[in-house]
Order: C-alpha cells, then structure tokens, then sequence
C-alpha cells in the first residue's frame, strides 16, 4: 500500500483482542515519526468485519471491526512509520451505499499531488441497523485510491474512501 518507499521506514505492529463491535486497535509510530501507511490482518475473516481502516492522526494507523460476538485474538495492526515523510494530506469522499448493494468510491489528491495510501470508514448503526463493509481497497492510479463496500442489510448508509496525498 506504499508507493515508493520512503527513505527511513519502520514498521509497528500491535496485536490485540476484538471483542465487541466498535472495538478498534491502533499502531502507533515512535515519537517523532510519522504513519505513512498501515495493514491489518485477521486470523478469522468468518467472525470479523474491518469497519474502518485507517489514518489515526499523524502518528499511528487504526482498525474498527464489527465482531458477531465471539472474541477474536490474535488481530494485527500494522503502521509504516517514517522519521522525515513529506507533508500527507488526507482526502475524503463519502458516498451513500443502497441497502444491499454494492459501490466503489474513489478519493482522488491534487494534479500536483500523488496517492501514497489510502483506507476506508464503513458506516456502522445499531439504532437504524446499518453495516457497510470493505470487500476491496487499492490504489487505481497516480492521483486516485478507491475502495468498495458492500452494505449487507436493508437500510442505505455511508462509506469514504481516504487518500493520503503527497507533492511529487
């Protein structure tokens, strides 16, 4: 999810215990460092939804997940980390997703700009029951990163693709 390596990468990794939906698990990066992208990995794609996959604030990367209730160990969290990244920007573009259907969205920086990373928010509600997931996510060209959720109940609800821009 990089494009090119930066000069001083270091990778972190947390793992940790989903139990409840909402549950999230963050990598943060060393102080003075910057996150420049992230990854996560599930041991159980059966029980666990990523709901939202990225950014937190400069120095780290986060993952919410939607669980059916079974704990699940064993989830990681990854952040590329960086001791002199470029300054990132981060563009949003939220689309609304029908009950059951399907949509890719895509978040796309300046012409001056190029996509480095990117990730994702599905929108998760239990009051008007909602789930839009992530089935896909990948950078689709200089400018351009898309993801494409699946919103598997009913009811519509909202889903934003991220790109991490930087100058070059």
């Amino acid at each position: 999810m990089l494009d090119p390596a930066p000069s001083a990468l270091q990778k972190v990794v947390r793992t940790g215990t989903v139990t409840t939906a909402g549950d999230s698990i963050t990598a943060s990066c060393p102080a003075g460092m910057k996150a420049v992208s992230g990854g996560v990995s599930i041991p159980e794609l059966d029980v666990l939804f990523v709901q939202s996959f990225r950014r937190a604030g400069r120095g780290g990367w986060t993952a919410s997940f939607y669980t059916e209730g079974r704990p699940t160990p064993g989830v990681k969290v990854s952040a590329l980390c960086d001791d002199d990244p470029a300054r990132i920007r981060e563009v949003t573009k939220t689309r609304s997703i029908p009950g059951n259907g399907r949509r890719s969205v895509t978040a796309r920086c300046r012409r001056s700009q190029r996509v480095v990373s990117g990730g994702w928010d599905g929108e998760l509600s239990f009051a008007t029951p909602r789930l839009v997931s992530a089935f896909g996510s990948i950078r689709t060209g200089r400018r351009a990163w898309t993801s494409a959720a699946e919103n598997v109940l009913s009811n519509a609800g909202s889903f934003t693709a991220f790109a991490y821009c930087m100058h070059g």
